[in-house]
C-alpha cells in the first residue's frame, strides 16, 4: 500500500501504479490461496491448528524479547 502511494505521487498518472499494485496483489493472494487448499486438503485439521498455535506464541514471543530488548 504505501509503495502504491509512493509511486502513485511520482508520476503523473497514477493508473499504472494503481493498475501494476492491484495485479500484484491479486497474484499474490491467488498464489496464497492455492497452497493453502492444497495443504489443506492434505494436512489434518489438528496438526494445522497445533503449527498455527506454536508460530503464534513463538511470534509473542520474539516480540516481547524484541521490546524487553
Amino acid at each position: 500500500m504505501l509503495l502504491t502511494v509512493t509511486l502513485a505521487t511520482q508520476y503523473e498518472s497514477f493508473m499504472g501504479a494503481w493498475i501494476g499494485s492491484t495485479l500484484g496483489m491479486v497474484a499474490g493472494d491467488a498464489l496464497a490461496i492455492a497452497v493453502g487448499s492444497i495443504a489443506g486438503s492434505r494436512l489434518p485439521q489438528r496438526k494445522i491448528n497445533i503449527g498455527a498455535a506454536a508460530l503464534f506464541v513463538a511470534f509473542g514471543i520474539a516480540l516481547i524479547v524484541s521490546t524487553v530488548l
